[in-house]
């Protein structure tokens, strides 16, 4: 029972934001227009800001074998993703532009804004510095693998230098020469201020999206894509990722390994991964059906996969 309530309450949070953010823009008071600023503000500003109010001073910067491996895992996280969501396009006979941007969609994981949240409520803040470190490697598998599977040509290294990665390297200069105590005490200040904005603003760009999303959908497309979405992003890498949990054997100082992955197993279809679809030219439409499709669905699947998680999590 009481895993149950604390799975409540960790979804309260981001599910409550993200139907805020769909009532404001439903009464005019978050409109469209805002959005691209607002995004940008919150990936080159807030979010970095977030990182390094988490990651300095983490203990995480400081062990080679974390920081190598931690990313290492997020990596192939993605890649797992990529490439159940690729025998999921060929059985359900997609064209090749409908099936790279159904295995690009599907195969992302919400590995930020709504993982926050959850993981923080569950595990406690350390988890939030964590999972920072596990999602580098998941921005790299997005910017090459990712890449190369939309445009099928060579991966794009340069989006790989972006804000969020500069903070991470930022974080880990800072650490090694004190950490917070090498700077001002009124910089900290001002970052924690602005790192306490980037999960709500992201929340409410998210549910804002998804009403756009709801308002763009077409009909009578039948449900091929939605339910093959739904088995590779709901069950399937959630099953495997659970399986890892459970029987693999994990160093002491990478157990925590196991908790980031029971979140990101229960989390739906990345939001961000229809504008990374749209700047390559791929099929929008695809992509936000398996988005909107795996955020209904998680509201089933997600309690269910948290509460296995958490129970092959203790002792």
């Amino acid at each position: 029972m009481s895993d149950f309530l604390n799975i409540v309450s960790a979804l309260v949070l981001p599910i409550g934001i993200i139907l805020l953010g769909c009532f404001t823009r439903r009464f005019g008071w978050f409109r469209t227009e805002a959005d691209a600023s607002l995004a940008t503000l919150t990936i080159r500003l807030l979010y970095p800001c977030f990182i390094l109010r988490h990651l300095v001073g983490h203990e995480g910067l400081r062990e080679p074998t974390i920081f190598a491996l931690a990313p290492l895992a997020g990596f192939l996280a993605i890649v797992l993703g990529f490439g159940f969501s690729i025998l999921a396009a060929r059985s359900i006979g997609l064209s090749t532009k409908e099936s790279k941007s159904f295995t690009f969609t599907s195969g992302i994981f919400n590995y930020g804004f709504f993982a926050f949240p959850v993981g923080e409520a569950l595990f406690g803040e350390a988890f939030v510095g964590k999972l920072i470190i596990f999602n580098l490697g998941v921005e790299i598998a997005i910017w090459t693998v990712g890449v190369m599977i939309l445009i099928g040509g060579a991966p794009s290294w340069r989006r790989l230098v972006n804000p969020p990665a500069v903070a991470i390297v930022l974080a880990m200069v800072l650490s090694s020469v004190g950490g917070r105590a090498g700077l001002p005490s009124f910089v900290f200040e001002i970052v924690d201020a602005l790192a306490a904005c980037a999960i709500p603003v992201g929340l409410l760009l998210i549910g804002g999206s998804v009403l756009d999303l709801l308002g763009d959908k077409k009909s009578g497309t039948g449900l091929r894509v939605e339910a093959g979405a739904g088995a590779v992003r709901l069950l399937l890498v959630p099953a495997v990722l659970m399986g890892i949990v459970a029987l693999a054997p994990f160093p002491h100082d990478l157990s925590w390994l196991r908790e980031v992955l029971v979140v990101q197993a229960a989390m739906p279809a990345g939001v961000f991964a229809i504008v990374i679809v749209k700047s390559y030219d791929g099929d929008t439409e695809i992509a936000l059906r398996i988005i909107l499709a795996t955020l209904a669905g998680c509201l089933i699947t997600m309690p269910a996969w948290l509460s296995l998680g958490l129970k092959m999590l203790s002792p």
